[in-house]
């Protein structure tokens, strides 16, 4: 079934209508005012699609056309060692982990260029471009990341100061951590 989804931007608010298709791929919204839709279509095992649609009246014969995608591998290191257990995860929310030999391989992504993200426990998070058509492994290169370790306690009587979280900012990343 397609899971699409709708958004109708309307200055700062953003009213969002989903559809689900029945099994023959058709589809049914009603109530949308005239103006742009930005729309996004999804299917298991088929790279998501997405666009603007002019709504002046009703629209009908409107196609969300899947394609299988393609498929691309990474290879993630650290200068010459290889990262295990690392996760990449695609703008379609498409997640893979690395194995032993620190590769991973991603199906149906987008044919047009996109940025993946790369985590792994130790390492900084980086933000990888992959280009349109890649035959080749992407390299990615992961630094390893300083910890912090600190005991959090009452100013009052410097006593433990129980769960919580901490925020810690650099270089315009935040990240909040439970302690």
């Amino acid at each position: 079934h397609l899971a699409a989804k709708f958004i109708v931007p309307r200055e700062d608010v953003h009213i969002t209508r989903r559809a689900m298709s029945d099994s023959k791929g058709r589809f049914r919204l009603t109530g949308i005012g005239a103006g742009r839709v930005l729309w996004r279509g999804e299917k298991d095992a088929f790279a998501p699609r997405s666009g603007v649609l002019a709504v002046m009246t009703d629209v009908d014969g409107f196609r969300v056309r899947f394609d299988r995608g393609r498929i691309v591998q990474f290879l993630v290191r650290s200068g010459k060692t290889v990262i295990e257990k690392a996760t990449i995860t695609a703008p379609n929310e498409q997640k893979a982990e690395t194995d032993a030999r620190g590769m991973a391989q991603l199906a149906a992504v987008p044919e047009e260029p996109f940025t993946a993200v790369v985590r792994r426990d130790g390492y900084l998070r980086e933000n990888v471009s992959v280009a349109l058509k890649t035959d080749k492994p992407v390299v990615v290169d992961l630094k390893r990341a300083a910890a912090i370790r600190a005991h959090v306690v009452r100013a009052s009587d410097g006593l433990a100061a129980g769960p919580g979280s901490v925020e810690v900012s650099f270089d315009g990343v935040t990240d909040i951590v439970p302690f």
